[in-house]
């Protein structure tokens, strides 16, 4: 059974709200693994009196230390708190659920973003346009009608300064019920995969293909029979492997692998449990 860290915003919040969203997340979290969890328990009551938010913080990440997956609730990048406790989950290889957003919620331009990417299209809470994924490029569609590429913009300041708000809405909520906003870089996923996880694309069509990071024999390992004879080495002599990249393919089998110009430049990474 997996053990299960929650990360949510709590100030401001009472003892009822906390726990309300915590019996949310244990029920999304559990249908998002297809099993039950062991749920670490992070909701502190015998606090000391004179304890410091870093001290919560402190106690939060020796428990997200424990975990197997940490769930991330709706609102989670707007504490500063939950964001060093996900960026700890990132580095430390600990698997990432994070709450879609409600219909009506507003968040960083950072998450809308994710969500354009995948098909989303996205406003300001003010706007009676809105942004679109496309043709390579963001596309804003304005409320007189007209079609701008990003790059077009006739004030570029004044669009770049919406990128710093965090007012942002999905026009169309029925849209990111579906929507995974976990995906990533290849850039991210060579950090990751560094990390020991295992990286696909969902622009793959075949079923079960995953790449993994093989640390290679840097500092050798003695030749067996086969390798001797592919390399001209006596059997037992020692073979130094560079770091490299695998894949499994469809068949099962396995295979050396170099990513091509469109995986390098994928946005649609995820994470392959």
């Amino acid at each position: 059974m997996k053990k299960l860290f929650i990360s949510q915003p709590m100030n401001g919040k009472t003892n009822e709200e906390i726990l309300a969203v915590r019996a949310k997340a244990i029920e999304s979290a559990e249908r998002e693994l297809g099993e039950k969890v062991e749920v670490i328990d992070s909701f502190f009551k015998g606090a000391p009196a004179d304890a410091s938010p870093m001290w919560y913080l402190g106690e939060s990440i020796k428990l997200l230390a424990t975990a197997d997956v940490a769930y991330f609730a709706e609102g989670w990048e707007k504490a500063r708190g939950c964001v060093i406790e996900n960026q700890c989950a990132l580095q430390y290889g600990v698997s990432l659920v994070i709450e879609a957003p409600s219909e009506t919620a507003q968040f960083t331009f950072e998450r809308a973003y994710e969500a354009l990417k995948h098909g989303a299209d996205i406003k300001r809470r003010h706007w009676k346009g809105f942004w679109r994924k496309e043709n390579g490029t963001i596309v804003m569609h304005c409320k007189d009608g007209r079609n701008i590429p990003i790059q077009e913009a006739d004030d570029i300041f004044f669009t770049l300064d919406n990128l710093f708000t965090e007012d942002w809405e999905i026009v169309n909520g029925a849209k990111i019920k579906d929507l995974d906003i976990l995906t990533f870089t290849f850039g991210e996923a060579i950090r990751r995969l560094k990390n020991g996880q295992k990286v696909a694309r969902k622009g793959w069509n075949g079923r079960g293909m995953f790449v993994v990071y093989q640390k290679g024999y840097p500092q050798g390992i003695p030749c067996n029979k086969q390798t001797a004879e592919a390399w001209g080495l006596n059997e037992g002599d020692p073979f130094i492997c560079n770091p490299y990249l695998q894949i499994k393919n469809v068949n099962g089998s396995h295979s050396m692998w170099v990513p091509s110009i469109g995986d390098i430049l994928a946005e649609d990474w995820y994470i392959v449990e």
